[in-house]
């Protein structure tokens, strides 16, 4: 996830000004190939732009389109397909190269929030509302539904490196564990308001979570328990951690980048 850092760099440098080409609607997706040459924005024109970051400007847009915003953006492990979320309770699987969709999703109720593909990549695991989905990559199909214990909206969702456990945060304050029959681990209980992200170190010994509460707090993912909790000065919108397992970025709502060092 730190890459995505660099890439921005490499962003700014190949244009100057800042900016590539505006999007009809405001980009609520992103994600980037794991090679840092491509940048894939979906938009709240409902569409889905892949962007070339080494010698600057748009590709192509992906062919099809979604009914309504798109709110999340994952790529596969191997940098060959797109997965795409949105509000109009789909979720849809794109082949990077062509531009072509392969598969549409459907079995969600209500919009979906947040989308990831698994490190070891064969499955897609969404959110929407308080409900948990794993589909099958290549197939499409649904494996598994749940309902989570949260009692408000899952806003964002991870997989361990080692794909075995699916981590939850919601606008009810907490976090969950699960594993990937629907068995809840552990609740991380900490936060005083909503969390806004959340990302798991490369070795997948702990969990960073970003909160409107103006804190940044860094929980241990065997035990489910609190390590420490860092207090900035805004609310907290996303994080990353570098690949050192030490290193952690996070943007908060007045713009700002803040670089935290966790000193075990």
């Amino acid at each position: 996830m730190f890459s995505s850092y660099r890439n921005a760099e490499r962003c700014v440098k190949a244009f100057p000004n800042g900016v590539w080409e505006r999007d009809n609607g405001s980009a609520h997706g992103l994600a980037f190939t794991p090679d840092g040459s491509l940048g894939i924005t979906g938009a709240w024109d409902y569409t889905i732009r892949v962007w070339d970051l080494v010698n600057g400007g748009k590709l192509h847009t992906l062919n099809g389109e979604h009914s309504s915003f798109i709110t999340a953006i994952a790529v596969t492990p191997d940098g060959s397909r797109v997965v795409s979320a949105s509000h109009d309770k789909t979720i849809k699987v794109w082949e990077l190269a062509s531009g072509q969709e392969l598969h549409t999703l459907t079995g969600h109720s209500s919009k979906v929030t947040a989308v990831t593909v698994t490190p070891d990549g064969l499955w897609v695991v969404s959110a929407s509302a308080i409900t948990l989905k794993i589909w099958d990559l290549a197939s499409g199909h649904e494996l598994i539904t749940w309902k989570s214990k949260h009692s408000s909206r899952i806003t964002a969702i991870a997989v361990t490196p080692d794909s075995s456990r699916v981590l939850s945060a919601s606008n009810d304050k907490t976090l969950n564990v699960w594993d990937f029959n629907g068995q809840e681990l552990h609740t991380l209980v900490g936060h005083s308001d909503k969390i806004n992200a959340l990302t798991i170190t490369p070795d997948g010994s702990w969990v960073v979570s970003a909160s409107e509460d103006k804190t940044l707090k860094v929980w241990n993912l065997t035990t489910g328990l609190l390590f420490t909790s860092l207090n900035l000065d805004a609310p907290i919108k996303c994080c990353a951690v570098a690949p050192d397992y030490r290193t952690i970025v996070a943007g908060d709502a007045v713009g700002m980048v803040h670089f935290l060092r966790l000193e075990m």
